[in-house]
C-alpha cells in the first residue's frame, strides 16, 4: 500500500478537472491566477491551506498541523485516493 510522505504539495493547489468545463470558466479561472497542469487535463488553482506549516526538515520543509489529530478533516485523509489520479510536482507519495 502506498502512504503518503506528508509533503505538502497537494495542500498548495486544487486541482479542478477541466472535463465538462466551460471554455468560459476556463479562461476565467486562468484570468485569476489558475493554470493549466502539464497535461491539460486539471486547472490548477494556486491556494495553500492555513493548516500548512514550515519545518526545519530539508526533504519536506512543510507539513500539515493538523495530521494525526483529531481535527484533521476526513476529506484530507481521503485525499491520497484522487493523489492517484493528479500529483503535484515535488508530491512525495510513497510508491510512484
Amino acid at each position: 500500500m502506498k502512504d503518503c510522505k506528508r509533503c505538502g504539495e497537494c495542500c498548495k493547489v486544487i486541482p479542478v478537472r477541466l472535463t465538462g468545463m466551460a471554455p468560459e470558466t476556463r479562461d476565467w479561472l486562468i484570468a485569476h491566477g489558475a493554470h493549466d497542469d502539464a497535461k491539460r487535463e486539471f486547472i490548477l488553482i494556486p491556494h495553500t491551506c492555513k493548516n500548512l506549516v514550515e519545518t526545519p526538515e530539508e526533504e519536506y520543509p512543510t507539513r500539515c498541523s493538523l495530521h494525526g489529530t483529531s481535527e484533521y478533516p476526513l476529506s484530507c485523509a481521503r485525499y491520497h485516493g484522487f493523489g492517484n489520479i493528479y500529483k503535484p510536482p515535488g508530491c512525495g507519495y510513497l510508491g510512484e
